[in-house]
């Protein structure tokens, strides 16, 4: 989607200017009558083509489609009747348009989750202080170790005072390349953890991105007694703070 595209623009002249247009004339059209035509930025030879016929296509370079009608260069300084200058009409189009929405709708989502790597990070900070306080067996510390790595992927200080069991998780979900086993549930592939799409843009999204997935990943079993015990342990915590 962040590809940079290469655009052939339309300068239909006929349909967003208003072009007159005289008889006898080695001009087809007058272009210094035409509104907006300082803003034209074709070579000679286009602008030969755009007075002749009344359009022409040239090929400027854009990042995104619809980056031409958000930088449209103005026609009009600001003025009383328009505080905001006048610019370029749009010349709107369905490609255009959508490509805009899906832009738009990755933006919204991506403010999002940056707003919930922070409650995440709180809740996993929360939750490894309460599963050290309430560990109900001493011998089975398997809830404080999964609310550990919960926190050290998205907490670098608390990735560095890992013992060597939670260390070896950890690193081996953020870059190793076989699946590694849990002391919870099935053992998880590595794969899974790897930031995609806008999450790769920042850390702070990549490592929200790998303990999201560790917390939706993680299967606390039925059929295996200690971790439905786990499961119902964790449920109480969550639910009385």
């Amino acid at each position: 989607m962040k590809a940079r595209l290469n655009l052939t623009v339309m300068f239909t002249a006929t349909l967003v200017f208003c072009l007159l247009s005289h008889s006898g004339s080695a001009e087809a059209y007058d272009l210094h009558a035409v509104k907006g035509i300082e803003a034209f930025g074709g070579s000679k030879e286009a602008r030969e083509i755009l007075a002749r016929n009344g359009f022409v296509v040239s090929d400027p370079t854009f990042k995104q489609i619809f980056e031409p009608y958000i930088k449209s260069p103005q026609v009009k300084e600001p003025s009383e009747k328009h505080p905001m200058g006048e610019s370029l009409p749009s010349f709107i189009t369905t490609d255009s348009a959508w490509h805009t929405y899906h832009i738009l709708l990755e933006e919204g989502v991506k403010e999002m989750e940056q707003i919930q790597s922070q409650r995440l990070l709180r809740f996993s900070k929360r939750l490894w202080a309460l599963a050290r306080e309430q560990k109900i067996n001493p011998d089975d510390d398997g809830l404080m170790l999964f609310a550990s790595i919960g926190l050290a992927l998205q907490d670098e200080t608390h990735r560095k005072s890992l013992d060597s069991l939670g260390k070896i998780v950890v690193d081996a979900l953020r870059a190793g390349t076989v699946p590694v086993d849990v002391s919870i549930g099935f053992p998880l592939a590595p794969q899974q953890f790897r930031a995609q799409s806008f999450y790769t843009q920042s850390s702070e999204l990549s490592d929200y991105f790998a303990a999201r997935q560790w917390y939706a990943t993680v299967v606390f079993r039925l059929a295996n007694a200690r971790e439905t015990r786990l499961a119902l342990i964790l449920a109480g915590l969550v639910n009385a703070d």
